[in-house]
């Protein structure tokens, strides 16, 4: 389109009435690019990404959302970043539905991350792992179960633990329970050790 702009600046400037021909000159040019118009049905360019007329997904969130398909056979989700010169997994980052196996493993990773046992059922016998706000996470103590109180309007909300140590009486938001269970795992069991005010281990008698 260039060669057009400027045979159409050089006829604008010779100030040349409508009804008057242009140049000699001017006429051959603008012919030869006319007739090389025809050449750009045949060209063919590569297109990087298509746009995906339709998804299956019913969900409101994503009909919102400008679908595409990669050469790779991807879908990729269109942002909005067009002034940055970042990679293409980060200009249209792939989209993957919700019955798809890797979703549904993100799904349990995330909600396994973020396991509370306000969102489980819990149950005298099991296993929790007790959060301690001044410890790292492999330090936290695990304990068994062994009271659930109730509250008056009969939600449970706090519970009494046995760990290896004594025994700790926590809300049920500071414990994480482990896929393990006293019930139906019957060598699994927890030791507790007596120990005197001060520390002292006592040890029993071998008589």
């Amino acid at each position: 389109m260039v060669p057009a702009k400027l045979i159409l600046q050089e006829a604008w400037a010779t100030e040349a009435n409508w009804d008057l021909p242009l140049p000699d000159e001017l006429q051959s040019r603008f012919s030869v690019w006319y007739h090389g118009l025809s050449c750009i049905s045949q060209l063919k360019f590569e297109r990087r990404i298509e746009q995906k007329k339709h998804f299956q997904e019913k969900e409101n969130s994503v009909h919102g959302l400008q679908v595409v398909r990669g050469d790779d056979d991807v879908l990729r989700v269109k942002t909005r970043i067009i002034e940055r010169d970042d990679d293409l997994s980060f200009l249209y980052p792939i989209l993957l539905p919700s019955k798809h196996y890797l979703t549904e493993c993100l799904i349990r990773r995330i909600s396994f991350k973020k396991a509370k046992a306000t969102c489980q059922e819990l149950k005298v016998g099991d296993i929790v792992l007790i959060e301690m706000e001044n410890k790292k996470r492999v330090m936290w103590p695990m304990g068994k179960i062994e009271k659930i109180y109730s509250s008056r309007d009969g939600a449970s909300r706090v519970v009494r633990v046995r760990t290896s140590s004594g025994c700790l009486t926590r809300p049920i938001q500071k414990l994480y329970p482990l896929e393990v269970s006293t019930s139906g795992d019957p060598v699994l069991t927890l030791t507790t050790e007596n120990r005197s005010r001060y520390g002292r281990l006592f040890k029993s008698s071998k008589k």
